[in-house]
C-alpha cells in the first residue's frame, strides 16, 4: 500500500478481508452501506462466536 506511518504498515498484515473499490468507480451509496453492513456482521461473528474459531484466532478478551 506504500504506507509512511507505523500504523498504516501494520493495517496490511493486520486486515482479514476487504472489498476493494476503484477509487475512479466507486459503488452507489446503497451498495456502500450494503457492503459495510456485510462486512460489521462479519466482524460481529467473530466476536460473538469466538468458539467456532480454532484456538489459535481465538480473542483472549473482548471489549
Amino acid at each position: 500500500m506504500g504506507a509512511r506511518t507505523k500504523l498504516g504498515r501494520g493495517y496490511d498484515p493486520g486486515h482479514v478481508t476487504a472489498i476493494e473499490y476503484r477509487r475512479d468507480a466507486l459503488p452507489a451509496p446503497k451498495s456502500l452501506a450494503e457492503n459495510l453492513l456485510f462486512m460489521a456482521g462479519l466482524l460481529g461473528t467473530l466476536y460473538t462466536r469466538p468458539k467456532r474459531l480454532p484456538p489459535r484466532y481465538r480473542a483472549t478478551s473482548l471489549p
